[in-house]
């Protein structure tokens, strides 16, 4: 009889940071003890003596606080913890139990009649968190593989087992499925093992640093469950309809207003869900459709179509009964992983004329289709048809049949198949040229056509029964990581990760197997996680669910050097991972590594959870240590047994871009004849001088894998300091669904908008800097900050991740400066309190953190945290406490080459904060390069506020693109600039237009006799700009006039002056503003 105890491993349970696993790991279900002990014919089966024993298999304790047990009704009392590698027994009598094992018991479900006991003859029991996720599951049964049940009755049963003679179920290892039967066995003799490690274990023991195995991210991944998967549960033969019935949908069958083919139909011609040839007449020409129980194949019913077609063509007359996806606008049917499309047909009566009317199913396929909603109108070409396909069913119809006859129609399209077992043909006749690819994942709809082939105006009729429109052949899609060409569309651009420096996957003309393919380049991130991996998010997410217990992945590999332990390879689907283990070889020379999907285990802190019908990850993860910045080349890695395109898709057309406010939006239109490509665009200050690629090496990337039929992006413009207008050049290039990438496709000429002015770093720090708390200095120094709030931020687009009340609860002015020897920074927060709890997660407290590149950044931004020559860098202030992430975590509140002081006072409102760093000593660190500023870099930064109001409410962040993940990519950071300049394109430019007012630092400063004083204006009015000495006495009017708004320059020439501090001074009306200046001669 068959006994179920189900935990299904439905949810990932994280309860802390580390890897938890609660296992079901002995069962007592039907116990048996002598009531006289060493008296064999006095016992007892007595449910008081049943447990279920656990084991938490992992690295941390797990609490089990309102975990709740179903079949036996339980509920673990708050404060239940079962610590990492311990056991936890749950027992029906305490009592019965220590008299049984001499130990005490966990916890009791309760002794006697009324309790719940675990049925010897089936149960059905489940274990749940205090979410009501399922956590862990068995199946088990008394007969059968588990071979639970005794032959006998004690104490005369030939042999021992669970069911009735004393041994428990016991585990054999606490890694393995504990679903299947042959996970599982008893000890002849003993009566279980709780508490203790089982009688018949056989696995790998567990240990405080996890064992071996596993593939975990972290030191001590540990021992997992290598239970599959998942298994293929799909139909192999998928029933498109049955028609045992008709559709609850009115318009299954398309309704046609015209009822015959074109508006230009005849006055008596009748609408109806069918459509039937220009000149046919009614009552004439038709197709009536009802349904029959009596007349069927299988099921409980079939399909009647009463037929009429109307000869009235030079080329006979067709009869079509049509049906289109319900989603009109985005739906289609895949039919892409099956080879055959079938039904049956019967004809009990003999058509009205022999040999005239064939019997057509054609398929409408909308792959090059712009507008699915377009109402059908003369002269149009077919539009609303897609790429249309006939099939023909040979012979044509006549005679009664007897029974049914099977139509197989292989999904193939060729133009010499005029017979339907060979497949389908786009024979021209109706509906639009597209692509000229069957492409069955973009099935729009089907049609049952009757042609006839009389020209003489004659009717034939024919009553045919139509039953189970099926999908057959169920195949393996073959899905490609790289063909040693390109990687798809479908997997975008890699990323990588790693401690400190992260993973890249670069592709390497000529560095394949042969020279005529290319290879990817893996280089290898830091090992400070003793991990590093690099790979693909894949979207849309791959449907595996029968390729999982069906195929391999491969991949061809090379590197002269590897220390690392080895690499695993990782797919990631739902909240689950897979992985598998790969050695490596270190010989320089191409090794090709295959792996049966079926063989990956559960890994990377995963138990459960992993979807096959939702891939959406594919990385390669080298394990161990002294791995940093080794390479290896990868290439032709995919699935299954795939067939290649290697032609580059033609170029994207009428490349332009139209200025908005701020904001060019590029646009284009999309290649013709393509379907499921990409489009990369860029932008650049000089034109794309050629088609190849080289010429978008060092082009500002705009935007990436636009999918196709969007056919525009939006490039945001900025300058430094102060609004001007900018000219700009886009160039577009076309990826296809094979990963090939056509030439560049760039306007000649360029377009010109005004590019708005963000505040840049200084190239100096504010005079009389010091790190106290006190940010006078820079209030007063004309540096201008970085501002964002919940209103507005300088780059434009405020964004708030979670919740920020307004600017009063919230808003930040981040100063930053450089010089040769520091990088200065100064944070005046506005915080209506400002909330600081050290027991607490610093990001979930009042904090600020500050993502900054130190290197020019050009074309595209780092996919992940980079070390060495371009370092990217994230600073967090955390109350009284400083440190720097993105490599070694290192704290700089207290190091020698630090200042750093905050004003900040737990439960007082508003915080400023004060810092600098050596860039010698921070270089230092991860042995980067040493930051060297030159005006005009552009440099990545996204600050961001974590806000605490007594509990952490949300974040201020820069730039739009933060989704709350800075932290994983510097793709997402906004940008800045040093000095003036935004490199060297714009800097002797003049004509400026401000929409601030601004008194800039001059330069240079200290100066000697000359110096350049820059002001903006905001609006137009009378303006003085003075200098005065160091006793407030004004020495020189520079200027006392009416001056347009805009962008001046004034120089002062102090020849007369001696050596010594000046203070220059801008009034107008609506701004007032002091610097000061040092004469050195």
């Amino acid at each position: 009889m068959q006994k179920t105890l189900t935990f299904f491993f439905s949810s990932l349970l994280l309860l802390s940071t580390a890897f938890s696993q609660v296992v079901i790991n002995e069962i007592m279900f039907n116990p048996y003890y002598e009531t006289t002990p060493g008296d064999a014919s006095t016992y007892s089966t007595d449910d008081d003596g049943e447990f279920v024993e656990f084991f938490n298999a992992g690295q941390s304790d797990v609490d089990m606080s309102g975990w709740t047990m179903t079949g036996i009704t339980y509920t673990f009392p708050s404060g239940t913890t079962i610590g990492a590698g311990k056991y936890l027994v749950i027992v029906r009598s305490k009592e019965r139990f220590k008299a049984e094992y001499n130990l005490d018991s966990n916890y009791e479900w309760g002794p006697g009649s009324g309790n719940g006991a675990l049925s010897n003859g089936g149960e059905n029991v489940e274990v749940k968190d205090a979410n009501g996720n399922v956590v862990d599951a068995v199946d088990y049964d008394d007969e059968g593989d588990w071979g639970a049940k005794s032959s006998g009755t004690p104490p005369t049963a030939a042999a021992a087992s669970a069911d009735g003679l004393g041994p428990s179920l016991e585990l054999k290892d606490f890694a393995a499925d504990n679903s299947l039967p042959a996970s599982w066995g008893i000890v002849t003799g003993a009566k279980g093992t709780p508490g203790a490690v089982n009688a018949n274990f056989n696995g790998t023991a567990w240990t405080s640093t996890g064992g071996s195995g596993g593939g975990g991210s972290t030191a001590g991944g540990g021992p997992v469950r290598t239970h599959a998967a998942g298994t293929w549960t799909g139909d192999t033969s998928p029933m498109v309809n049955s028609l045992n019935a008709a559709s609850t949908d009115t318009n299954y069958w398309q309704y046609f207003d015209w009822g015959v083919a074109g508006t230009a139909a005849t006055s008596d011609s009748m609408p109806g869900h069918y459509e039937v040839n220009q000149n046919s007449v009614k009552d004439s020409g038709f197709v009536n459709v009802s349904y029959s129980t009596d007349v069927k194949s299988e099921g409980t019913g079939s399909m009647m179509l009463d037929v009429s077609v109307h000869g009235t063509e030079g080329w006979g007359g067709y009869a079509k009964l049509q049906h289109m996806h319900p989603d009109t606008a985005n739906g289609f049917y895949d039919w892409s992983k099956y080879d055959t499309i079938s039904f049956q047909y019967h004809m009990p009566e003999a058509a009205s004329h022999d040999q005239v009317l064939e019997l057509r199913f054609n398929v409408i396929e909308y792959s090059n289709v712009a507008n699915p909603t377009y109402t059908p109108a003369d002269g149009d070409g077919g539009a609303t048809l897609g790429e249309y396909y006939y099939s023909f069913t040979a012979p044509r119809l006549g005679a009664a049949m007897s029974g049914w006859a099977t139509v197989d129609i292989p999904l193939v399209e060729d133009p010499n198949n005029w017979d339907n077992k060979n497949g389908f043909n786009r024979t021209g006749w109706a509906g639009i040229s597209g692509n000229t690819t069957f492409d069955t994942d973009r099935i729009k709809g089907f049609a049952f056509e009757f042609s006839g082939n009389a020209t003489d105006r004659s009717v034939a009729t024919a009553k045919v029964y139509i039953d189970n429109i099926t999908l057959k052949g169920r195949k393996t899609t073959p899905y490609v990581y790289f063909n040693g060409k390109a990687s798809p569309a479908d997997l975008g651009n890699p990323f990588g990760w790693g401690a400190g420096s992260s993973s890249t996957l670069e592709s390497v003309s000529g560095a394949g197997v042969t020279s005529e393919t290319n290879a990817l380049k893996w280089t290898m991130g830091g090992d400070g996680w003793g991990v590093t991996g690099a790979g693909w998010n894949i979207n849309p997410n791959h449907d595996m669910s029968y390729e999982w217990m069906k195929d391999t992945v491969q991949f061809k590999y090379k590197t002269a050097k590897f220390s690392g332990n080895n690499i695993r390879l990782q797919y990631e689907a739902g909240s689950g991972k897979l992985v598998k283990e790969v050695d490596i070889t270190a010989d320089d020379k191409w090794h090709h590594v295959k792996v049966a999907l079926k063989d990956f285990v559960y890994g990377d802190n995963t138990t459960s959870g992993f979807d096959t019908t939702k891939v959406k990850v594919f990385q390669f993860i080298a394990q161990g240590s002294g791995f940093e910045g080794e390479t290896m080349m990868i290439t032709e890695a995919w699935t299954g047994s795939p067939s290649f395109d290697f032609v580059s898709p033609a170029v994207a057309e009428n490349v332009d871009a139209i200025p908005g406010s701020y904001t060019n939006a590029v646009v284009w239109d999309d290649v013709t004849g393509e379907f499921g490509e990409t489009y990369d665009v860029y932008a650049s200050r000089t034109p794309f001088v050629t088609a190849s690629a080289d010429s978008i090496a060092g082009a500002d990337v705009v935007a990436l894998s636009v999918a196709e039929g969007t056919q525009e992006a939006y490039h945001d413009l900025t300058i430094p300091l102060s609004d001007r207008n900018a000219k700009w050049y886009y160039a577009v290039v076309a990826t296809d669904a094979a990963g090939n990438k056509s030439k560049v496709a760039a306007m000649t000429s360029p377009v010109s908008n005004m590019a708005r002015g963000i505040p840049t770093i200084s190239l100096a720090p504010p005079s009389g800097f010091k790190a106290d708390g006190d940010i006078a200095e820079w209030l007063s120094s004309g540096i201008h900050p970085l501002e964002m709030g919940v209103s507005t931020n300088s780059m434009g687009t405020p964004k708030v991740i979670n919740t920020v009340d307004n600017d009063d609860d919230a808003y930040v002015k981040l100063y930053l400066a450089v010089d040769a020897d520091s990088l200065y920074m100064a944070a005046d927060v506005t915080d209506d309190v400002f909330n600081l709890d050290k027991t607490g997660t610093w990001y979930e407290q009042d904090a600020m953190e500050i993502f900054i590149g130190l290197y020019d950044q050009r074309g595209a931004k780092h996919a992940g945290a980079q070390r060495g020559v371009q370092p990217d860098y994230k600073f967090v202030f955390f109350g009284d406490s400083a440190f720097v992430e993105f490599g070694t975590t290192t704290g700089l509140s207290h190091q020698s080459y630090v200042t750093y002081a905050t004003s900040a006072v737990n439960g007082s409102p508003n915080a400023a904060f004060e810092f600098s760093i050596d860039l010698d000593s921070l270089a230092k660190i991860n042995s980067d390069s040493v930051f060297v500023a030159k005006e005009g870099m552009r440099i990545p930064i996204e600050p961001t506020w974590h806000d605490n109001d007594g509990a952490y409410e949300g974040n201020l962040v820069m730039s739009k693109n933060n989704n709350d993940n800075a932290w994983q990519t510097p793709g997402v950071w906004s940008h800045t600039y040093v000095g003036r300049y935004d490199g060297e394109v714009l800097s002797t430019e003049e004509d400026i237009v401000a929409s601030t007012f601004a008194l800039e630092r001059n330069y240079p400063n200290p100066f000697n006799p000359t110096t350049t004083i820059q002001y903006s204006l905001g609006l137009a009015g009378p303006t003085k700009l003075m200098i005065y000495d160091v006793l407030g006495r004004e020495l020189v009017k520079l200027v006392d006039e009416y001056r347009p708004a805009g962008v001046h320059k004034v120089t002062w020439n102090a020849s007369n002056m001696p050596s010594g501090v000046y203070f220059y001074r801008l009034e107008s009306a609506n701004f007032t503003r002091t610097q000061k200046m040092i004469l050195m001669k």
